[in-house]
């Protein structure tokens, strides 16, 4: 499987599910033993990004967004620092510490709850989207950036910008097993 690909709803006008409205607890990102973890965060527009350091040594979270006023907290050793974005980002933000220019992640900020970040094993859930309907999701990974290519079944399929139309029903949408070729990973 491939870990940290990131697969969201780009819709901005989709019905938001009552179990997922309401206050939003904060999404935790922590500097341990010099790297991030997670590597790929999700966080809602609104929602708390919650950096830690618990590492026994100084870090930086700069956070390179777009839309969003870039941050680059100083985090001591034990302490951290929280940032709340007002709007959604197109593609996930870069998160760099300039003390160590090793540790590299990403933070995907978007308007409402219908995203996710691919397990070790490839695997990724999202939950709740509303039935009856088309959305459209966008798939993406920081080697890869788009992933516009894959094969499902045996049947090679190339979409633009890493954009799908997908039904769902009342039993939700299954994508298949999704592969994709090595090639798109060594750019």
């Amino acid at each position: 499987g491939i870990a940290n690909v990131v697969v969201f709803v780009r819709d901005k006008d989709v019905k938001i599910h009552p179990d997922l409205k309401g206050a939003k607890d904060p999404v935790e990102m922590d500097n341990k033993a010099c790297r991030f973890e997670p590597h790929v965060a999700f966080v809602q527009v609104g929602q708390p990004l919650k950096l830690k350091n618990s590492d026994t040594v100084g870090h930086n979270s700069n956070v390179a967004t777009l839309k969003n006023p870039p941050s680059n907290s100083l985090i001591p050793a034990g302490g951290e620092s929280t940032i709340t974005f007002a709007q959604d980002e197109a593609i996930p933000a870069q998160v760099t510490c300039n003390i160590h220019p090793w540790m590299k992640a990403w933070v995907l900020v978007r308007p409402n709850p219908y995203a996710s970040v691919s397990a070790a094993d490839g695997s990724f859930e999202i939950k709740n989207v509303p039935a009856g309907g088309e959305v459209e999701l966008q798939l993406w990974h920081e080697k890869a950036g788009y992933i516009g290519e894959y094969t499902i079944g045996g049947k090679a399929e190339k979409i633009a910008k890493g954009r799908r139309k997908v039904k769902v029903d009342a039993a939700g949408a299954d994508l298949g097993e999704m592969v994709l070729a090595p090639t798109i990973f060594q750019k």
